[in-house]
This record gives structure tokens, sequence and C-alpha cells, in this order.
């Protein structure tokens, strides 16, 4: 009698777990989403103009407020949204709310509250723990029916995020991440600590936005704008030789790593100064390796510790300067990346350009070498370019790498036709920091003669007059709307 009571109390048990976590997948598979997206992408060879429709999907999850969290990649440079609940077929048209390149993340907006379901939305996590199981769900391949795949998370660290290159916080796992999952939650407990983000190098290998980013993300866009991730803007290296240790004064109970530059008109300017050795920043002790102790037995770089606050907040930073050690309050004004004198790729923006005398200028960007191939960063792109693009870090006037991206062939420019994927260094003997720089070198010069000189030391000369008259006919014969883009002055 005991025997059989205590068999229906197991299976009583069995079915309530089993009920729950029926109800529990039912609720979360209502929350899943399929999106749809039309975009159009400019192009940066010909800067007026766009390279075309094309179509995509992805995947995305509602989250409170009535909103749909995704990747920013999913949604870049579009025109056009739907989207789509699991186990559903009426689509409704989105639009983006906030987007943030630099993290990978997006969130959508439904104006049509029928599409929400009437389940709670999903809730955020923590961050997960190297072994946790999780379940990505998402639609892989261009597949209609939610696709559910587990696997484990096997590290955390910072990596370099596909989509805008930043380096920040990230989780492995070794479920697999296809084309189209990207953007849809990764499950742990029944809440999201992730959203897949890119596959890996390796088999059944991914990666997704961890707890810590999507939070600051969340965090950042309460007050209706998105600042972005901050980062004090300075070079620096590690001081994992004994020798450079005892050179700058590091004893054995010291770590730290050495600051071989501070970016003009940065926020640590002034107060960190290169030959300072950073021990620690916001209470995290620097590793001659530069990583930092984020959790027990875990390490990451200790970029971490800056990437924690919000912009507009300070870090205190310990630093060690001829022997004496000194406690420095940092504001954090810019974003990362923001001291980049040719910037990473972009998206939602139109390329900046402006023609004269058949000449197409512009500043150099990352999305202009892609667009020399998928080995765009092996050679394919001109040399010259890459090494600006790669090595050349922004000074005092510098600003931006101002190139010729084209010549437009005409008889002012007779002669000059292969001077394009030029640098340009002096106009008018004016040195040029910016692509206004230029402008305002032309466009001020009364003499008879403009005079580009570009930076392996070519000139290009023209009529001023000449030039000035052929803007009608160059914009006409090339179907060119305006001679310059409306952002020139952004």
């Amino acid at each position: 009698m005991n025997k059989l009571f205590l068999t229906i109390a197991v299976i009583a048990v069995l079915g309530s777990y089993c009920v729950q976590n029926a109800t529990a997948d039912a609720n979360i598979n209502k929350n899943i989403v399929k999106i749809y997206v039309t975009c159009n992408e400019p192009s940066y060879h010909t800067p007026w103009q766009m390279q075309g429709s094309a179509v995509y999907e992805g995947s995305g999850c509602i989250i409170g407020e009535n909103l749909i969290l995704t990747n920013a990649h999913v949604v870049s440079d579009q025109t056009f949204i739907q989207v789509k609940r699991s186990g559903q077929t009426k689509k409704y048209v989105a639009k983006v709310r906030f987007v943030a390149h630099e993290c990978d993340l997006s969130l959508l907006e439904v104006k049509d509250l029928r599409f929400f379901p009437e389940t709670p939305p999903l809730e955020i996590g923590e961050l997960s723990l190297v072994g946790d199981e999780v379940a990505v769900y998402g639609y892989p391949s261009g597949a209609e029916q939610l696709t559910v795949t587990r696997g484990i998370v096997s590290r955390v660290s910072h990596e370099r995020y596909m989509h805008s290159s930043a380096y920040l916080l990230c989780c492995q796992i070794d479920a697999p991440i296809n084309g189209g999952n990207s953007g849809g939650p990764v499950i742990a407990g029944g809440k999201v600590v992730g959203i897949a983000m890119m596959s890996g190098w390796g088999e059944n290998e991914g990666f997704m936005v961890p707890v810590p980013v999507i939070e600051h993300f969340l965090e950042d866009i309460a007050d209706g704008r998105y600042d972005g991730f901050p980062e004090l803007a300075i070079h620096t290296q590690t001081l994992e030789n004994t020798s450079i240790q005892a050179y700058y004064g590091i004893d054995e109970k010291q770590s730290g790593i050495l600051v071989r530059r501070v970016y003009p008109g940065s926020p640590p300017e002034g107060l960190i100064e290169p030959g300072d050795v950073i021990l620690s920043i916001n209470g995290y002790d620097v590793a001659n390796d530069g990583t930092v102790a984020f959790r027990n037995g875990e390490r990451t770089a200790c970029l971490f510790a800056v990437q924690e606050k919000q912009i507009g907040e300070s870090v205190q930073v310990r630093v060690l300067r001829e022997d004496r050690m000194q406690e420095l309050s940092i504001p954090l004004l810019m974003p990362s990346s923001a001291h980049l004198l040719v910037p990473n790729e972009q998206y939602d923006v139109e390329p900046v350009y402006y023609i004269y005398g058949g000449f197409v200028f512009s500043p150099l960007t990352e999305n202009f070498l892609i667009e020399f191939g998928d080995k765009w960063y092996c050679g394919d792109a001109p040399i010259n370019l890459l090494y600006h693009a790669w090595y050349e870090d922004p000074g005092t006037k510098k600003k931006q790498v101002v190139i010729i991206v084209d010549v437009l062939s005409d008889e002012v420019n007779m002669g000059y036709e292969d001077m394009y994927w030029e640098i340009v260094d002096r106009v008018n003997g004016k040195e040029i920091g910016c692509i206004n720089d230029l402008i305002e070198a032309i466009e001020s010069n009364r003499e008879e003669f403009q005079v580009i000189e570009t930076d392996r030391g070519d000139q290009i000369v023209l009529d001023r007059r000449s030039a000035n008259k052929s803007r009608r006919r160059i914009l006409k014969q090339y179907r060119i709307s305006e001679d310059r883009s409306d952002n020139i002055n952004q």
C-alpha cells in the first residue's frame, strides 16, 4: 500500500514537472519571432548611388514593453521590416526603435498590439557560467518552423564582434549558429542569457551577445538615446617581460600595463601620461598580460572594467608614474572606436563625398575597402590605403584620410584618369585634415589654378575657371544629382 502510494506520488510529481516544463516551453515559443528585412546598402565606390535592394531573414524575441530584441546586423541598412511570431502566419510591419551596431543589438517595435501574445514576455537572465546548458531558438537557413538547438557554454571572454569589429565580452557555445539564427535568444532556465550573434570557425561553434552587454545596451537607451560603450582612448602594451618590468619599476607584488600614447582630444589627455603604468581600473587589478579577473577564476581583457560603465560616468585609475602611485578619476566621454582615423564598417549612414573637376573625394572608411571583395584585407584593396586604415593614428589636425575615390573622365581632367585611390595631402598649399578642409581650400581659392597634392608627392593641376564650369556638364553626363552628399557638414 505504501509502495503504491509512493509510486502514485512520484508519477504525480513527474506529471506536474512535465506540465510546468511544457507550459514554460510554450511561453518561450510564443515569444520567438521571425524577422523579414528588405535592405538597400549605399555604394562607397560610387557614393551617390545605392547598391540595390536585397532581402534577408533573422530571428528575435519579445521582451518587456512590447519590444523585439534582435541583432543590429539583421536590420542594418533596412528599408522595410516584417515580423511573424512562432506558430503564426500573419506578418506585421515593424520599425527600428533603437540600434547599436557596436554591440550588434537592436530593438524593434510593432505598433499593432495584436501581434503580441497574452503570455508574459521573456526576461533577461544572468551571465552564463562555463559549462551551463543553453538552447538556441531561431529560424536557421530560411526555415519557417521554429528550430531549437542545444549546447553548453564553453568560454566567456572578450572577442572581436564580426559586425562592428568592437572588442566586447562574448560567450562561445557549442550549439551551431547558422544564417537566420542571428538575433534569436539563447535560453537557460526559461530566461534569455544571450542573443545568437555569429558562427565560429570550428564545427558546432557559435557566439552569443551575453547578458552584461545586453543590459548595458538596455540601460543606455533608457533615456531615449544610444550613446555606446566608453573607452579610455589610449594605446597600451603588456608588461610580461621581466626586464621591462624592472625598467618601469614594477616589483613582484605589482602588475599592470604600460601607456604608450594618449590620443589627442580624448578625456584622459592631461591626466594619464605616456610612460604611466596602469595598475588597476575601477578596483580591478590589471595583470601584466592586460587582463582582469571579472569572476572567480575567470579573466578577460581589462577593457571590461571600463565597459561596465556608461558614457558620461567616470572610472578610477591607479597608475605608477616615476615610482609614485597616483589615483586618477577619468571621465568617460568618448565612445568606443571614436578615436579611429579610419572608422570601422558603418551602417545606416550614407557615404560622404564631394565632386570637383570630375574628381570624387571622400573620407577613407572600412566600407570603401570592403567593396574590393572578400579578401580586401589580404591585398585586394590598395596597400597604401590599408596601411593608413590599420596603422595611422589621428593627430591634432588630421581627423580623416581624404582619398580620390574615382575620376569621372572629362576634358577638364584629361591625363589624370589613373589618379584614383590616392590620398590627398594638400590643396593649394593647405594641409588636408578632413573632407571639409578640402572643400574650403578649393572653394575659397581665387588663383588661376587648383593644385591638389597626394601623399606620394604627385600633383593634379586644374584650371580653376574650367573646372568650375565643368560641374554641371559632368553631373549631367554621369547622371549625378548633386556635387556633394547631404551629410557633408555633419
